[in-house]
């Protein structure tokens, strides 16, 4: 079953269960006026604006949450922004005149607070579901490779190499990234919310896998790494662990970690010093 099919069917169920949990089939009329009601003075807050003002004060939270928690932390951030979105439409909703609920076994009295708290409860349980709907992959028979830019390992071997191991051991590669004015880019122009980072792959199970090109590159020699056409030039020291594919002129890993990076744009080496303060950052020049 794909992603997108489990998270289709969960709607469904839900929106099953919930009916069936404030009256059955004789509250079906009330929630077919009741929740387009509420769906669409959400719908006009977020479109005149209101619903984003705030927004506004959680995004250095989100940003502060993103690199404390490499791994979890965008969805995190993202989830507080729906909710505190919101609030404004609810509140406008909930401020309006009385509404009759025939048929319907709500949670509370009022018909309108009763809607926002069904309205609630099914959006935090399709929210559960979707995150881990998001672990569900469908491996293809043949994998298709990933178009790859610069001297990478993959494109350095002519063929794929005959050794993989697990390295418990941190294995030293280098890496070049490109700076946002926020945080620094790789090659696939992937974010590195802080110093670490763990492979994902939508094809194979564990990354790097045997047949895919997936997993996080380092190269065995930092003068093969790709010079960015623009922007500031960014070097640096990884360690590798975990699975880990070593290639002629480098590697791909399941896990690395910044240790020390070299810039050549003394405004940008502070900025990186200050997102990345457990790295090493030293100006070039």
């Amino acid at each position: 079953m794909t992603p997108v099919v489990a998270r289709v069917l969960a709607a469904i169920l839900i929106a099953i269960v919930a009916i069936a949990s404030t009256g059955g089939l004789s509250a079906a009329g009330f929630w077919s006026n009741a929740l387009p009601g509420y769906l669409s003075v959400i719908i006009a807050s977020v479109g005149l604006g209101v619903a984003f003002v705030p927004v506004l004060p959680m995004i250095p939270i989100g940003r502060l949450l993103r690199r404390k928690l490499p791994r979890s932390g965008r969805t995190v951030d993202m989830t507080m922004r729906v909710v505190v979105a919101l609030i404004p439409g609810t509140l406008y909703y909930m401020s309006g005149d009385p509404i009759a609920a025939p048929g319907a076994a709500l949670p509370s009295e009022d018909p309108r607070l009763g809607v926002v708290i069904v309205a609630c409860l099914a959006a935090l349980v399709y929210t559960g579901i979707h995150l881990l709907t998001a672990r569900l992959v469908v491996p293809e028979r043949f994998p298709r490779r990933r178009p790859t830019s610069g001297p990478t390992p993959w494109g350095a071997t002519p063929t794929e190499p005959s050794d993989e191991f697990w390295s418990p051991d941190p294995v030293v590669g280098w890496r070049s990234w490109r700076w946002t004015g926020r945080v620094l880019k790789g090659s696939f122009e992937r974010e590195w919310p802080s110093d670490v980072m763990e492979a994902e792959c939508v094809v194979c199970s564990d990354s790097p896998g045997w047949d895919c090109p997936c997993g996080i590159y380092a190269m065995k020699d930092p003068r093969l790494l790709p010079v960015p056409k623009h922007g500031s030039l960014i070097v640096g020291r990884v360690t590798l662990t975990g699975r880990v594919v070593e290639h002629e002129q480098g590697y791909r890993a399941s896990h690395a970690r910044i240790t020390e990076l070299w810039v050549d744009d003394s405004q940008a080496a502070r900025w990186i010093a200050l997102t990345y303060p457990g790295v090493r950052v030293t100006r070039l020049g």
